[in-house]
């Protein structure tokens, strides 16, 4: 394979950055077991704080030079292969655009154009307090307990993080890669077929700017792009969730047939902070990027100025039972009402719009023409009702035969569309910074994710085996154990179009070998694309 004459291009990519995290954590419980009664209670605190430090540059923005032509970067190269077990080819060849042999592998073909910064500073802590109590009832003739318990926990997430392009304006005028070359990776295996590769290091390149500031500067637009970043990545979160529960548990036919039934309540609080945004007022044509100064991002740009608040909660009872039917066959089935959360970056606010006739970008991406983005802080979780039949076949050496068939009513769960906007969107989003009449005025869109109006229904069967010691193997050659499973499922419903988070068909397998101390796996699945 050949590209054509002077139309390719070769660069070195690498990207490192050291992580640094440390927890602190502290818990204290309590246990209680009596005749008749038994307790708990806890309480928990742990923090975390990890961050990718500013200590190195994370990469280097190389490009090999073509001798032939000053200044250019294109160049000749050619693959070859001899049917290598690589995948890679077994010969690369690099000529410049008059034919002159490069080193592909040398540093000192290269030339160093940026280098690009990316530390992230974050914390995530959580406390907690629980408490869980069973009585039980000795006065009648079988197993009968009740038993209630409640929570309180909260998470708060809080994260910075922050990127920055630097231009290398050379070492006495020269641009060249070679001062910057890795020595820690010299003579090591690269994992790619080829020897002698000589790595480009960012560690070095960040050396020599301490030493030298002046090495790497960043001009005007990178640095407004800089702070950008940092205000769409400067969020916090809070979540605080209080749960109880009461549970009634009875065993009944010599304990072949075990129940186990109740209700929980659960709400939960959520607080986000995050980037608010607004446009200037706009010249006709309008300007595709109508914040291109720092002056104007701290105008129109708010550090964590959206804050939201919200709260749901609700009740989900559930019953399970399983009955013994032999000694090797198990039936269950059970009924739960449940409940997701949506995820945290729905919950911290961002809202962008753009209320002219063309695709602007306001620093964080491209805003299509009369559209307004927005992070809907406004959505619910979703509910299903959960139905499940199950029956297990247990086997010689730990070996477990099962089919199980479930259903699942969804309602609200999320989907992401583009619909036309309207004036209550406004109030129901606080959307600002748009011109709210010129957007409805020229069939303004809205982008967002939505709770579905619609219902959908999940349904499908799961088969299952497992064996921990396949038969008919002599011991001396180890043990083999096998697991697979198949899961076939369909969504039906005024909302299936919507419900797309699935995958119709799953099947897993794996071989597990074990001798001695030695182990190994080989594992296999399938999802069909979506």
């Amino acid at each position: 394979t050949q590209s054509a004459t002077g139309r390719a291009t070769v660069s070195q990519g690498q990207s490192f950055r050291k992580k640094t995290t440390v927890t602190n954590n502290a818990a204290l419980a309590y246990k209680f077991k009596g005749r008749l009664w038994e307790a708990e209670a806890g309480v928990n605190w742990s923090k975390s704080k990890g961050s990718y430090p500013l200590k190195n540059f994370e990469s280097l923005n190389t490009s090999l030079v073509n001798p032939d032509l000053a200044n250019s970067t294109a160049v000749t190269t050619r693959f070859e292969s001899a049917g290598s077990p690589f995948p890679a080819p077994d010969q690369i060849t690099v000529t410049g655009t008059a034919g002159t042999p490069i080193d592909p592998f040398l540093a000192s073909s290269y030339r160093v154009n940026s280098a690009r910064i990316r530390p992230v500073e974050g914390t995530d802590s959580f406390r907690g307090v629980n408490v869980k109590a069973r009585r039980f009832l000795d006065f009648l003739p079988f197993y009968n307990a009740i038993k209630v318990g409640g929570e309180i926990r909260t998470q708060v997430r809080d994260v910075k993080a922050w990127q920055q392009d630097f231009n290398f304006n050379g070492i006495n005028g020269s641009t060249n890669a070679a001062p910057f070359l890795d020595t820690s990776y010299a003579g090591e295996d690269n994992g790619f077929g080829f020897s002698g590769i000589q790595w480009i290091s960012p560690y070095e390149a960040w050396e020599a700017y301490q030493a030298d500031p002046s090495l790497f500067t960043s001009n005007a637009g990178q640095v407004l792009s800089a702070r950008k970043f940092y205000l769409q990545n400067s969020q916090r979160i809070q979540e605080t969730v209080t749960a109880a529960f009461i549970q009634h548990e009875i065993k009944l036919m010599d304990n072949r047939l075990n129940i186990v039934y109740g209700v929980r309540y659960e709400k939960t609080e959520d607080k986000g902070e995050g980037l608010k945004t607004s446009l200037p007022p706009q010249p006709t044509p309008p300007a595709t990027d109508p914040v291109d100064t720092l002056e104007e991002v701290e105008q129109y740009w708010f550090e964590r100025g959206s804050r939201v608040t919200k709260d749901y909660d609700g009740f989900y009872p559930s019953i399970n039972a399983n009955f013994t039917l032999t000694e090797d066959t198990i039936i269950r089935a059970g009924f739960a009402k449940t409940f997701g959360r949506p995820n945290f970056s729905n919950i911290i606010p961002l809202n962008r719009g753009n209320d002219t006739a063309l695709d602007v970008n306001d620093g964080i991406g491209n805003i299509n023409e009369y559209t307004v983005i927005v992070r809907n802080t406004s959505l619910k979780p979703y509910d299903a009702d959960n139905y499940d039949l199950t029956i297990e076949h247990y086997l010689p050496k730990a070996g477990l035969v099962s089919v199980r068939g479930f259903l699942k009513d969804i309602v609200n769960f999320t989907y992401s569309a583009t619909r036309p906007i309207t004036a209550q969107d406004f109030v129901d989003y606080q959307i600002e910074g748009v011109d709210q009449s010129v957007l409805l005025a020229n069939n303004g869109q809205l982008q967002s994710t939505f709770n579905s109006a619609e219902a959908a229904r999940l349904t499908g069967i799961e088969l299952t085996y497992r064996i921990a010691e396949l038969p008919y193997i002599p011991t001396s050659f180890g043990r083999f154990g096998f697991f697979a499973s198949y899961t076939n499922q369909h969504a039906s419903g005024a909302g299936a179009d919507n419900f797309t988070n699935f995958a119709p068909r799953l099947i897993n397998a794996r071989l597990n070998y074990n001798k001695a101390k030695f182990s190994a796996p080989i594992a296999w699945n399938y999802t069909p694309l979506r």
